[in-house]
């Protein structure tokens, strides 16, 4: 049977879980109806203790509505140790992740905000090189996404650094179209460490939209993912000539490709 809706993964930031990032993205679905999304919930529940002093700075933003309700239960896909040169648990999220891509395919795409862009990122990596992890294993294969959509997300780091471990994942591989999504007012992930892992993809494109920490969802915006996401149906132009939502810097060619793995990075997610 052909399927008439493109699979996407979603995968929400740190102290969010799968549930609140769906109900924070539910006009995108609304405008996205040949997209089934799938929000996959993080693995590690977070203690008062793990939270990052960077959360301090979500002011006025959906994320700061669930930080706040002690009804939540906060969740993460990794968490830094308090020198921020650890990632606690991580092992245990790519057994977890591996093993949901195997019972539940296909996917056709992966979108992941903050915390959850990094891991797409990483995931997307160990999908092109599965002998990068151990929990990864090559054997059964699962097949590549089409695209990756990060917003607000960054590289994973260590004391500002792209972290040693991780060296080896990127760049991410041309046979991956990826959208990166950078809000000029962010002052949580800076539009210059999203820019960053943008260079660190070799099929990339930058929109920056004019808010914070969030994913935008105004009338463009939405029409731009959803156009942007149909674009992989079969036949589709895969992401080129999807009109940008906004006048700012759009193109991978804008990337600088002289930015090395020591690039400061000043997000600590």
């Amino acid at each position: 049977m052909t399927r008439t809706k493109l699979r996407v993964l979603a995968l929400c930031g740190i102290a969010q879980t799968a549930d609140i990032f769906r109900q924070q993205l539910a006009p995108l679905q609304e405008t996205c109806t040949d997209v089934e999304f799938v929000f996959l919930e993080p693995p590690i529940i977070l203690k008062p203790a793990d939270f990052p002093p960077v959360l301090k700075l979500v002011k006025d933003t959906p994320l700061e509505t669930s930080l706040e309700s002690a009804e939540n239960v906060h969740r993460a896909w990794w968490v830094f140790d308090k020198d921020y040169q650890g990632y606690q648990h991580f092992d245990e999220t790519v057994t977890y992740v591996h093993d949901y891509l195997l019972r539940h395919p296909p996917f056709d795409g992966v979108m992941g905000f903050s915390q959850g862009g990094v891991m797409a990122s990483l995931l997307c990596a160990m999908i092109d090189k599965p002998h990068l992890h151990p929990n990864f294993p090559a054997d059964p294969s699962i097949n590549q996404f089409k695209f990756m959509i990060a917003a607000s997300s960054f590289v994973p780091f260590i004391k500002a650094h792209l972290a040693p471990q991780f060296l080896p994942y990127y760049p991410l591989p041309s046979s991956l179209v990826t959208l990166h999504i950078a809000g000029a007012k962010d002052s949580v992930i800076p539009q210059e460490e999203t820019r960053f892992l943008a260079s660190r993809c070799l099929d990339s494109r930058l929109e920056i939209h004019p808010g914070g920490h969030y994913w935008p969802l105004k009338p463009e915006w939405k029409t731009f993912i959803s156009t942007y996401m149909s674009s992989f149906h079969p036949g589709g132009t895969k992401g080129q000539g999807v009109e940008s939502p906004s006048t700012a810097i759009r193109d991978s060619h804008d990337l600088d490709p002289s930015l090395s793995a020591d690039r400061s990075v000043s997000a600590k997610l």
